[in-house]
């Protein structure tokens, strides 16, 4: 939305965008409407957040008659969702920037939109569908995301002085869960681009300048995937800057040189894919062909550097079980605690190849509502949902005490677990209560 935001404000438009994460933010959002009475008002929206869309849309067009438009990841990938919303006018494939710069500019001036690439337009009873265009493979042809539409020192205050900067789209992988496969066939063709390591250290400068902020998160992809550039920029960010940072690698792109110049540069945590724990699961179900070896070798490097390495893991996949959870376990129970740091759980995102098989096979949400990646809601021949669930929640409790069988029901392990931390709870508020009991004079106490 950054970049979108800036393209428009470059060709002398008035521009507003807002985070919205609740009620609140959404009622905040039709009161600006109100204020603002913009011509155009544009959602980004995932698979999970598009089904608030419908509510939205329809409460936008009772109070204004702007033109409304959704791209993002969704829309993407599923075109086909334009019609579940009836206020909803077009959609955006793809990237978005050039495709609104022109359709503005063909609004104001009042021409024909409807040829635009990237977009698709509801007109009457028909949909007007148009090619992509060429992805956009050099970021530098882009401006900075602009950040002043918003309160943004106050997302960084919120997340703790945490700020994020991304400087590529896309991976050259191929994995089966994941929507860049998708986006790479939609293409046809390699899905990477990159922003160069000089203006990305430009942008970070810049921020540097207008906000306060204390440790970065890049939030690219993989940030190992070109190692020219990795190299250029982690040795100009290590002479320009002292921020502490986070970053995404995955196994296999890496070597110990590479990891000790982001110890050099300031990463205090690495985030790497493992997925699963079964080298046959991961090759044959996921595509993420890397053996467990090569993987515990990745966390050695990141200790021998004295650099947190975290391991980021999956359950609910289609064609996995308990037994297969549990082998998942077995293998994390080979780290730290610290070192495996995110359980998340699977959703068949539209367009991947297991989002495909899913839908092939009716494997899909029984909910219209849901925390993502968080709640269950798919079940499959021998893995419910509620078996997933219960797998995800007690992920660290098994890891975490590993003299644990792992042949023990894990309803009985979660049952226990909840049982004494109930007994922890009550144990402390009755000290607290004592201590502070103890403090009193008589005279108090008889009252």
């Amino acid at each position: 939305m950054g970049y979108i935001a800036s393209v428009l404000k470059e060709q002398g438009h008035s521009v507003d965008y807002i985070v919205l994460k609740n009620e609140k933010d959404i009622l905040g959002l039709y009161g600006k409407i109100k204020q603002k009475k913009p011509k155009i008002i544009g959602f980004s929206a995932t698979t999970a957040q598009f089904v608030y869309l419908k509510d939205i849309a329809k409460r936008t067009k009772e109070i204004s008659d702007s033109f409304i438009v959704c791209g993002g990841i969704h829309p993407t990938l599923k075109p086909e969702c334009i019609l579940e919303i009836p206020d909803l006018d077009a959609i955006v494939r793809g990237e978005g920037e050039f495709p609104m710069f022109e359709f503005t500019k063909a609004l104001e001036n009042s021409e024909n939109y409807h040829k635009i690439k990237n977009f698709w337009f509801k007109e009457k009873d028909r949909i007007i569908k148009n090619e992509l265009r060429t992805f956009i493979e050099n970021l530098d042809e882009l401006p900075f995301p602009d950040k002043s539409s918003l309160d943004y020192q106050q997302l960084i205050d919120q997340s703790g002085g945490e700020n994020r900067f991304i400087f590529s789209r896309g991976c050259t992988f191929e994995c089966t869960y994941c929507s860049n496969k998708a986006l790479g066939d939609l293409y046809e063709g390699t899905y990477f681009g990159q922003r160069s390591p000089q203006k990305a250290i430009e942008e970070i400068g810049l921020d540097a300048e207008k906000y306060k902020f204390r440790r970065i998160i890049f939030d690219d992809d993989i940030i190992s995937l070109n190692k020219r550039w990795f190299y250029e920029f982690f040795t100009l960010y290590k002479k320009s800057f002292s921020y502490p940072f986070q970053c995404n690698l995955r196994v296999g792109t890496v070597d110990s040189d590479m990891i000790g110049l982001l110890k050099e540069a300031g990463a205090y945590r690495i985030m790497i894919g493992v997925e699963h724990g079964s080298e046959e699961f991961r090759k044959t179900i996921l595509n993420r062909n890397m053996s467990n070896k090569e993987i515990i070798d990745t966390f050695k490097l990141c200790r021998q550097h004295n650099v947190r390495g975290c391991g980021q893991i999956m359950v609910g996949f289609p064609f996995e079980n308990k037994k297969l959870f549990l082998d998942t376990v077995e293998f994390c129970r080979k780290f730290s605690t610290k070192e495996i740091n995110v359980i998340s759980i699977f959703y068949p995102y539209p367009g991947t190849g297991l989002g495909k098989l899913c839908e092939k096979n009716n494997w899909l949400p029984n909910k219209k509502y849901y925390k993502e990646r968080e709640e269950a809601i798919i079940s499959y021949p021998g893995f419910r949902k509620e078996e997933i669930q219960l797998c995800a929640d007690v992920f660290y409790i098994l890891l975490r005490f590993r003299f644990i069988p792992l042949k023990m029901p894990l309803n009985l392990v979660l049952y226990l677990y909840n049982f004494v931390k109930q007994i922890k709870t009550f144990t402390s508020l009755f000290l607290l209560y004592l201590r502070k009991w103890g403090k009193l004079m008589p005279w108090q106490r008889e009252m």
